[in-house]
């Protein structure tokens, strides 16, 4: 399944982050979701496909880095980017 460079994942579980750049990209005509952990950012990513995710360094559950290399053992082809 290829990936869909329109969709965004953001994953943090601040709000306020999550809140801010949701609108932002949104502004922009990108499709956006948010997931509050890595965990559940790793089940949408397993589920659905996006051009990339912005995940937060440090979130409950799986943090950034530990997300990343769950991704790359699992050949999500989804760019990474890791934010803090």
């Amino acid at each position: 399944m290829k990936q869909n460079p329109t969709k965004v994942l953001i994953a943090d579980d601040e709000t306020s982050i999550t809140a801010g750049l949701s609108a932002i990209l949104s502004d922009e005509g990108y499709n956006v979701d948010v997931a509050n952990d890595g965990q559940k950012a790793l089940e949408r990513l397993t589920s659905e496909r996006y051009g990339v995710i912005l995940a937060d360094l440090k979130m409950p559950k799986l943090d950034g880095l530990s997300l990343l290399k769950e991704m790359q053992t699992a050949n999500i082809p989804t760019e990474c980017i890791i934010i803090t």
